[in-house]
């Protein structure tokens, strides 16, 4: 069967190293390989596109393309100095490694053209760029195609191993199930020799010491063809059988006693195997020690036995009253249990929880006194190391941490104990940061609050001033367009006058020519009338020519004649004062002709002038209406802006008010955390200075009043607003 055992299992072992070996080529080798390929064929990929960007798009396009080629570059020669090691590693076949040479001897060749592109590109040159473009581009598809094959190879590989692994695993499974039915037949056989050699003399052995634990010690114990160790077993039992027939031949009082004593026994060493154990005398002498009370104090159990009790005390102890009635106690028979402070080898200090207990003898008297300890050393010294971290703590000093390892059971409490004072130092840390940056935003918000309640009185005083004066510019709107409107009737009522002047202006005008024109005329009678004088002159000095060739007959004649051109030099003399006088009219009639057509067209200027003036007024007017409006809707405004800066006057006296309350409350958090320590640090020490707050305003101050302090982030030319 071992033989067998043996074969199967040397089979088993051979087809798992097998799988192991092809799992191990595909997940370690051939997969790191195929995974560095594929960052090949991406990096060629992505090459190709931006190379391709190079060329057709704009500068800052094209510095991208060339930072991305540069990098895919670094990124291809890392993944083939991975590959180098990998194959100098594990080795490679013929047809890998006549392919990856395929593989380089492309990208010898794409690598020059990808830099003579980006050259020609960045020179200007794009006929040449576009020329080399066209030759990479085959280059990178056969580059890529080298590429797919050499992942094709792997994943090819990867398969054929995963059918290997497919078919050993099968083979696997068929041994394993030969291995189980020929097991199975084993265990039947080793069951059955088994039940024959083990299981029936145990179930007979069990009923023996049944029926002895029910006092019948009749039947002796018998294990026939069994193995060894139940016929030892067997063996045992018969002892206690015959341990069992001396006890019940024993008195009850001696079967009482030995059972007690026996149990006593097994009960000291039962602790034994767990605590410190030591004998004493009833003097304090060393009688017995067990191994754990050797280990506890370090001294060989040759070194103990023998010497007193008082070697693992103080001198100090040993030499007390309280030493002195430690033993008498234990003399009249009182057991001492407590926690005791001892000494060790080279005087180490030992802490054990133990108890004394005196052993009563037959004759009612106390004859030795058996300790037992437990080690507590570890657990006092880590109880001690945290009652003076905790009154640390409690003193409000949070940078204690306790260094010292304690043992097993109390390390995850020091652990703990050191994280909580950590992370409570890091609260309180950011407690005092907080508090102080808390006093300095509630000092700058309470002086900006300040600020912004004096500013919101004034503005509140200011606008109501501009209510008032609103108001008094709107009734003032308001006559000046009604005076407008007045002066624009006027106006209509001047231009009306003025248009009725220019009529007149334009008859009298019409009378001055007509009166040029008769003018004209009797300058004209007047000429004639000057001719018949003339004419009527030269009649009479004919006439009186002919009266005097007449003689004394024409003499009356002459005399006719006389008179006649005396009256016709008169009519010429006054024809030509009247001539004159209508030579001095006629200028003046011109010059009043004149001086009426100048009227008139000053006249008629006045009546454009009054026209456009009368315009302009209503035009006024409407507008002054227009204004009159407006002005009441801003005076409306004002007043709404005035009710809401009153309330909102208010309100900043809330706030200012709350602030306060919550800069006094920030102060005595201050006040609280103030009492901490972290790793030296005070509160004081790190708490950034504030402004001080500034005093908060009164309602009642004049409106004309300008801040001078809180906030600088406040520009007091708001207080012109």
């Amino acid at each position: 069967m071992l033989v067998l055992m043996t074969g199967l299992t040397w089979v088993g072992i051979s087809q798992v190293n097998h799988l192991n070996s092809n799992l191990t080529q595909i997940n370690e080798v051939n997969s790191i390989k195929q995974r560095y390929a594929i960052n090949f064929r991406g990096s060629v990929h992505d090459r190709a596109i931006a190379i391709r960007d190079v060329v057709i798009t704009n500068a800052d396009g094209r510095r991208q393309a060339i930072a991305k080629i540069e990098k895919l570059a670094a990124d291809y020669a890392k993944n083939e100095v991975a590959m180098t090691d990998k194959i100098t590693e594990v080795g490679a076949s013929d047809a890998e490694r006549k392919i990856l040479g395929e593989i380089s001897a492309i990208q010898a060749k794409a690598n020059p053209l990808v830099a003579e592109v980006i050259v020609a590109q960045q020179a200007g040159d794009l006929d040449a760029a576009h020329a080399t473009l066209a030759e990479l581009s085959p280059l990178f598809d056969a580059w890529l195609a080298s590429i797919n094959a050499y992942i094709d190879y792997q994943e090819a590989h990867n398969q054929k191993m995963g059918e290997e692994v497919a078919t050993v695993a099968n083979n696997f499974s068929v041994t394993a199930l030969i291995a189980l039915g020929v097991g199975a037949l084993f265990a039947f056989a080793a069951a059955w020799v088994s039940h024959v050699s083990i299981a029936t003399p145990i179930v007979r052995l069990a009923k023996s010491m049944g029926r002895m634990a029910e006092g019948d010690f009749t039947e002796a114990a018998s294990a026939k063809h069994a193995a060894s160790e139940i016929i030892d077993m067997a063996e045992a039992v018969e002892v206690f059988r015959q341990n069992g027939i001396k006890v019940a031949e024993m008195t009850a009082a001696e079967a009482d006693r030995i059972k007690a004593a026996l149990d006593a026994k097994g009960q000291i060493d039962a602790v034994s195997k767990s605590q410190a154990v030591v004998e004493f005398d009833m003097d304090g002498v060393i009688r017995t020690v067990n191994e754990n009370f050797c280990s506890l104090t370090g001294y060989r159990a040759a070194e103990l036995v023998g010497a007193h009790h008082s070697m693992l005390t103080t001198p100090e102890l040993a030499g007390s009253a309280e030493y002195k009635a430690f033993w008498d106690a234990l003399r009249s028979g009182a057991s001492q249990v407590s926690e005791f402070q001892r000494r060790g080898k080279g005087g180490k200090e030992i802490w054990v929880q133990a108890s004394y207990n005196p052993i009563i003898g037959a004759d009612g008297k106390a004859y030795k006194v058996v300790k037992f300890a437990v080690d507590i050393t570890g657990r006092k010294a880590a109880v001690n190391e945290l009652r003076d971290a905790l009154s640390k703590l409690a003193e409000g000093d949070l940078s204690t941490h306790i260094d010292t390892p304690f043992t097993s059971e109390f390390e995850d409490v020091r652990k703990a104990f050191n994280t909580s004072v950590e992370q409570f130092a890091e609260i309180v840390g950011n407690l005092r940061m907080t508090s102080a940056t808390l006093r300095t935003a509630t000092g700058e918000i309470l002086a900006g609050t300040n600020d912004l309640s004096a500013r919101t009185t004034h503005q509140a005083a200011t606008i109501e001033e501009t209510s008032a004066a609103m108001s008094l510019l709107a009734s003032t709107v308001a006559e000046n367009a009604r005076q407008a409107q007045e002066a624009n009737q006027k106006m209509q009522s001047a231009a009306t006058v003025a248009e009725e002047g220019g009529q007149m202006m334009a008859e009298a005008t019409s009378a001055i020519e007509r009166i040029t024109s008769s003018s004209a005329r009797v300058a004209d009678i007047i000429d004639v009338i000057d001719n018949i004088a003339f004419q009527t002159n030269l009649l009479a000095l004919n006439a009186s020519v002919e009266a005097a060739r007449a003689g004394e007959v024409g003499k009356s004649f002459g005399v006719v004649a006389q008179e006649v051109r005396s009256l016709s030099q008169s009519v010429a003399k006054s024809s030509e004062e009247i001539k004159q006088l209508v030579r001095i009219s006629n200028d003046e009639v011109h010059s009043g002709s004149r001086l009426v057509s100048e009227a008139s067209n000053k006249l008629h200027a006045i009546l454009l002038a009054m026209h456009d003036n009368a315009a302009a007024m209503s035009e006024i007017a409407v507008k002054s209406q227009e204004q009159a409006a407006s002005i009441h809707q801003v005076n409306i405004a004002v007043r709404d802006m005035d009710e809401t800066t009153q309330h909102n006057a208010a309100l900043v006296e809330q706030t200012s008010a709350a602030i306060e309350q919550t800069e006094a409350q920030a102060g005595e958090l201050d006040r609280i955390v103030s009492v901490f320590r972290t790793a030296g640090a005070t509160v004081e020490a790190i708490r950034r200075p504030g402004p001080a707050a500034a005093p908060r305003p009164t309602p009642a101050a004049s409106p004309r009043r300008y801040v001078t302090h809180g906030n600088a982030a406040v520009v007091t030319d708001w207080e012109e607003f």
